[in-house]
């Protein structure tokens, strides 16, 4: 997510369109919702991607399986329009997301001023615990920053739950393919942590269960479960 002309279609792009080795396993519990604007079309020279021209969509799916960690993850992408158009869609995105990748240009100062609404956002919907974020200051590449080092510092210090800032490029691929691992790891991590806790709610309702179907079979005074007529408690 982030706002429009920052770049977030072609990061996908670029991290779909690579041609590193997939794995063929999906691991279906495991979904990650990126938020990208539009669609970019692509010309091919030499194995390198060259971004002609903007297409902005609305929502676009992907599927890219990979392994992270050693274990075989696959990733459901919607690639969503930016504009403040759609403003409206952006709360359910954000309610039905596992993790993000929120997106903003080194070259636009506009852009990581406008992360502030989604900052916003985010806290008001989860409260308690965000997803986990992965923030990309994209364009790299280009020579001219509007956006400090300092910037970013302050901008993942303040992110809830952002697991790490990245400067990306999706002309060079730096650190995209490490933005959607680096995330994808925190959200397996976030899902076993939620296991280990629901085994355990599920292991103390066991014990609670068994406690209270033993204590109605005791003795009213003693609390023994075998005691004879003549209870010798007073």
């Amino acid at each position: 997510m982030g706002c429009t002309g920052v770049g977030k279609s072609a990061l996908v792009t670029k991290f779909i369109r690579r041609s590193h080795a997939c794995v063929s396993f999906f691991l279906a519990h495991c979904h990650y919702a990126a938020r990208v604007e539009g669609a970019y079309r692509i010309a091919f020279h030499a194995r390198d991607e060259v971004l002609l021209e903007h297409d902005p969509t609305i929502e676009d799916m992907y599927r890219k399986d990979l392994v992270v960690k050693g274990s075989p993850v696959g990733l459901d992408i919607v690639d969503t329009a930016g504009q403040e158009t759609y403003h409206s869609l952006r709360r359910g995105w954000l309610q039905n997301g596992k993790g993000f990748v929120f997106v903003l240009s080194l070259a636009d100062r506009q852009s990581l001023d406008g992360l502030s609404a989604f900052q916003e956002q985010i806290r008001s919907i989860h409260p308690e615990e965000a997803p986990p974020s992965v923030i990309a200051a994209n364009m790299a590449d280009l020579q001219r920053w509007d956006v400090s080092e300092e910037d970013l510092q302050r901008l993942q210090a303040g992110w809830p739950n952002c697991v790490q800032v990245l400067q990306t490029s999706a002309v060079t691929g730096q650190n995209v393919q490490e933005a959607f691992e680096q995330l994808c790891s925190a959200m397996q991590e976030l899902q076993e942590r939620e296991h280990r806790r629901q085994r355990r709610v599920q292991r103390e309702a066991a014990l609670q269960l068994s406690s209270s179907q033993q204590s109605t079979n005791n003795c009213a005074r003693c609390r023994l479960a075998q005691c004879f007529a003549s209870c010798t408690v007073q």
